[in-house]
């Protein structure tokens, strides 16, 4: 005797008419799927849960896993930097898109997935470290990318004030400490007493200020 299967739900599958036998005379049933495609599929695949959706749930299955890392590291502080990376160059919502993706910056391709951008950057790094562009209005990719410490991270920022003092060029607030000027009180010297940024550096702490240059 054949099971009444109608009005029952299997998975995603509910159960809406007979629809025969099949060759091997078992039941048929004709059933609707919750993504609204329809399956006829046997009693017995029903009952022993071999058949819980016209396909869809195998289909989502599949493309989910395809979308899984494969290397592991998801959870990685490595993966993490990737992760933001991406954010901030491609995800307009994203807190500081403007400074990145909103001004042009973006990200080469072989770094759109995760294997590509360790590929290129697992040498050089430490935990201490965090991932630096070498050109501030470079892109992110091997060639303009390091590993740098967060003072080597301040040094490069875009804002900063880049200036060469007897042959040397770096930051003024470099120049600052190699040469033992509190940096406060020579950014007092530039916006207060009109010195130049070199003066400003050059001039012993103890010295009056001088006139305006």
């Amino acid at each position: 005797m054949v099971r009444d299967l109608f009005g029952m739900k299997f998975g995603r599958l509910s159960v809406v008419e007979r629809a025969g036998s099949n060759k091997s005379n078992r039941a048929l049933w004709y059933c609707m799927c919750d993504c609204g495609k329809d399956k006829i599929t046997t009693g017995s695949g029903l009952l022993r849960g071999t058949c819980k959706s016209c396909g869809c749930l195998s289909r989502e299955s599949f493309i989910e896993n395809k979308r899984k890392p494969v290397h592991g590291m998801c959870k990685t502080r490595q993966y993490g930097i990737w992760h933001s990376m991406k954010q901030r160059c491609l995800n307009p919502n994203q807190e500081h898109y403007s400074c990145y993706g909103g001004r042009g910056i973006t990200i080469c391709d072989k770094w759109l997935t995760f294997k590509g951008f360790w590929d290129d950057m697992q040498d050089g790094y430490l935990d201490t470290l965090t991932i630096d562009r070498i050109d501030n209005n470079g892109n992110y990719e091997k060639t303009n990318c390091r590993w740098a410490t967060q003072r080597e991270q301040h040094s490069n920022k875009r804002t900063n004030i880049i200036i060469t003092i007897n042959g040397v060029t770096q930051t003024f607030k470099q120049h600052c400490e190699s040469h033992g000027i509190n940096y406060s009180t020579a950014i007092n010297r530039v916006a207060r007493h009109g010195y130049n940024y070199i003066d400003a550096v050059l001039t012993p702490t103890k010295s009056k200020f001088a006139p305006k240059r």
